[in-house]
């Protein structure tokens, strides 16, 4: 199989016989129309050859496309400048552990570091959330970041990692946002809290202090918010569930990999790929893959989660480009 993380761009025999064949199919539709209507003649001519020209450049233009999508390359074009960042080399957000620091009231300083966080994290579409030894991220913090998507529909997925057999940072799985606010509101004896009550009073809350002539909520009735309706509701959300995590122990907050595997059961997606494997392992743990996602790792160490699709299609495209290498050495 071809290499997926080929740097040349390959133009084929293929992308010359379709420009070939635009151009003759244009001059020829130009010629049909000259025989009936009488147009164009003479210096009319000039038109349908610069379009048949440009419209004949397609092909080149796809290729080249596709390969600075690729290879994260970009160009500039009459000043404004096109870049197109590899896939695999996006870089999700990885949120501070805990979201914030339990330490600091957010009532308090604890607030703008929150409102930092928030401000950023309704921007992406995934989210790492490291649970470490098990000690890292209270449950209602993670809640209020999984029920702010879930309440904008933001589509966003959340990537977990753990310390697993003496290695920090290990890849467990991801899960859709919404899916993870919605299993932890049904998990009945979940520290005994009623989350769909706080996730309601959040929405409840907003309701109340929004401008009258505004449909966006803002928590803060004497002077507008720079935060986006969606970081306004996280820490909202985030702020009403703090008197509760007062009443508690700490060892009764945390939130770590053994319980959110039963939490989320097959929600749970555990598919990866691991960047390190030859071609061929990579594309049977694509072409296996059970989610709408899958996750890159290199070495173990998680790098980005991206769609199935993109996957599959530059598998298709490896085979097709072998495909045409294979015909044009036995033609």
């Amino acid at each position: 199989m071809a290499n997926a993380k080929r740097t040349a761009l390959e133009i084929s025999n293929w992308d010359f016989v379709a420009a070939i064949a635009i151009f003759a199919f244009v001059l020829i539709t130009y010629r049909l129309l000259n025989w009936t209507v009488g147009y164009p003649t003479g210096p009319d001519w000039q038109l349908p050859v610069f379009l048949a020209f440009g419209l004949s450049t397609i092909p080149f233009v796809l290729r080249l496309l596709l390969f600075l999508q690729r290879t994260g390359g970009s160009f500039d074009l009459g000043g404004v400048k096109i870049a197109f960042p590899s896939v695999a080399q996006a870089m999700p957000l990885t949120i501070r552990t805990n979201l914030a620091d339990p330490t600091v009231s957010l009532y308090d300083s604890g607030r703008q570091q929150l409102e930092a966080v928030a401000d950023v994290a309704d921007k992406v579409s995934v989210v790492v959330v490291d649970l470490e030894a098990g000690q890292a991220w209270y449950a209602t913090r993670l809640f209020a970041i999984a029920a702010t998507s879930l309440q904008f529909d933001l589509n966003q997925h959340i990537v977990f990692l753990a310390a697993r057999n003496g290695v920090a940072s290990r890849y467990v799985g991801y899960a859709s946002a919404a899916v993870v606010a919605t299993a932890i509101m049904s998990a009945r004896n979940l520290r005994n809290f009623d989350f769909t009550s706080a996730y309601l009073g959040a929405i409840s809350t907003l309701l109340q202090t929004a401008p009258a002539n505004s449909a966006l909520p803002n928590p803060e009735p004497r002077g507008e918010s720079r935060l986006s309706a969606p970081a306004r509701f996280m820490t909202t959300l985030a702020q009403s569930m703090q008197a509760w995590e007062q009443n508690l122990l700490a060892t009764d907050l945390w939130l770590g990999y053994e319980e959110l595997t039963p939490l989320l059961r097959d929600r749970l997606k555990r598919n990866f790929i691991e960047l390190s494997d030859d071609d061929t392992a990579k594309a049977q743990s694509a072409l296996r893959n059970d989610g709408e996602y899958v996750a890159l790792l290199e070495n173990g160490d998680f790098k980005s989660l991206i769609p199935v699709a993109v996957v599959v299609q530059d598998i298709i495209a490896a085979l097709l480009n072998q495909d045409e290498r294979t015909n044009s050495k036995t033609s």
